[in-house]
């Protein structure tokens, strides 16, 4: 902490200079008066002094400046070296690119926590002194953490066993885990017609699952059944979203909570994008929707034409019946029987 003034003075302060203000030892100059102190100050003191020039009206108004610059100008890059000062920038884009990775949301939050591991097992609960004892019961592991949840737990080497091979399972599970599960995470290539990053978010998920259908339930977990489960969810969200990106839509529909463009597939006019099938679904009412409304504008028009056919073919009586009248000697304006139906 550093020190002021008052505490590294060599002598006793004199009672006049007490109620003195710094520009009372500044001379006509704008110059340090270091005559009325310099007796008072050890010669660090002084040279500490001496580096601050005293303030003056010619220099201006003070102005206010960005101090992680040196031209005390404000600048993006700046800030973003200050605020990920120590943090890991790597992690950070595994992060945003996970956001932008296909997968139900739930799934997406699930390997949010897991990333900045946030789950909460026996370890974390012990962390937080929720529970006294951090093992399993289940397996009699030690420590339950999210790397055994995920990969050392048996019913998790046998889902990866059977989704990755006998010949490939040992390097697959031979990396750390924040690179293996960053790394399978992002993959891009297909296992089973599936895309990996799919399939591997979903393993996880239901692993997780499991897990918990163990300890609050004590449900016990067929791996054979998981392994399928696993597969028939990864592709029926593959097959849904691919059929959901072949739809061809002709306009954009408006939803209660904004707008979501058929060219981007993204939501747009502040709108709020969200889960796959549920905007599938949408669009499936607005096509409704506006297919009943043309139908309806139809069913008008045929009226509208019915009505008009009707009254152009009395007109046309009408005319013929004048003529004809005419014809046989009787004035238009004489009173002539008009027949029901034309009148």
């Amino acid at each position: 902490m550093e020190s002021t003034l008052g505490d590294i003075v060599t002598s006793e302060i004199p009672s006049q200079l007490h109620q003195m203000s710094v520009i009372d030892f500044v001379d006509c100059n704008g110059t340090w008066n270091s005559g009325s102190f310099q007796h008072l100050l050890p010669t660090e003191g002084l040279l500490k002094v001496a580096a601050i020039p005293p303030l003056t009206d010619c220099l201006g108004e003070d102005k206010p400046f960005w101090g992680l610059t040196p031209s005390s100008s404000f600048t993006v890059s700046s800030i973003f070296e200050a605020v990920t000062e120590g943090v890991d920038v790597s992690r950070q884009r595994n992060q945003n690119l996970m956001w932008r990775r296909n997968g139900l949301g739930k799934v997406r939050m699930f390997l949010w926590l897991v990333l900045n591991n946030a789950l909460l097992t026996n370890s974390e609960h012990a962390r937080c002194h929720m529970v006294a004892d951090s093992s399993r019961e289940v397996c009699g592991a030690h420590q339950e953490t999210i790397e055994h949840v995920l990969r050392d737990y048996d019913n998790a080497f046998f889902v990866w066993h059977e989704l990755i091979g006998r010949a490939k399972v040992g390097e697959f599970l031979s990396s750390p885990f924040n690179d293996w599960f960053s790394k399978n995470l992002l993959e891009g290539n297909e296992t089973y017609d599936i895309a990996w990053n799919t399939l591997f978010g979903t393993a996880c998920w239901q692993l997780w699952s499991a897990r918990n259908r163990e300890v609050i339930v004590g449900e016990e977990t067929c791996t054979k059944s998981l392994v399928l489960t696993i597969k028939a969810k990864a592709m029926e969200f593959q097959v849904s979203r691919t059929n959901f990106l072949n739809i061809q839509l002709q306009k954009r529909y408006k939803y209660t909570h904004g707008q979501w463009g058929r060219d981007t597939w993204r939501a747009i006019a502040g709108g709020l994008a969200p889960d796959v099938m549920e905007v599938l679904e949408m669009v499936t009412r607005g096509m409704a929707r506006t297919q009943r409304t043309e139908e309806a504008k139809n069913n008008e028009e045929v009226k509208k034409k019915t009505v008009e056919n009707g009254e152009r073919v009395g007109r046309r009586a009408q005319t013929a019946f004048y003529r004809k009248s005419k014809e046989l000697g009787r004035d238009k304006g004489d009173s002539v029987a008009v027949p029901a139906a034309l009148g």
